[in-house]
């Protein structure tokens, strides 16, 4: 009976352990997903920064594609009027 009772003690210690070892390990995952979630964040922020950047960047070569075919249009005309 006595080893009985040192066999149960033992295994009461080791759950006790790994009581803890699970509390450790999610308490590490707890801290793994709240990084993931801002560097997920972070992500996002600077993807719609780059395409706004895009955008921008469309829009100003669109004006400069119209101000080319503008110019280009007035100069062909000025030039059928005074040739």
């Amino acid at each position: 009976m006595l080893l009985f009772g040192n066999y149960l003690q033992r295994l009461e210690r080791d759950i006790d352990a790994q009581q803890k070892r699970v509390a450790t390990a999610e308490r590490r995952v707890g801290q793994k997903r709240q990084a993931l979630i801002e560097a997920m964040k972070k992500r996002k922020i600077i993807e719609k920064i780059k395409e706004k950047d895009r955008d921008s960047h469309l829009r100003a070569l669109a004006e400069l594609e119209r101000k080319f075919i503008d110019e280009a249009a007035a100069r062909s005309h000025s030039a059928a009027r005074s040739g």
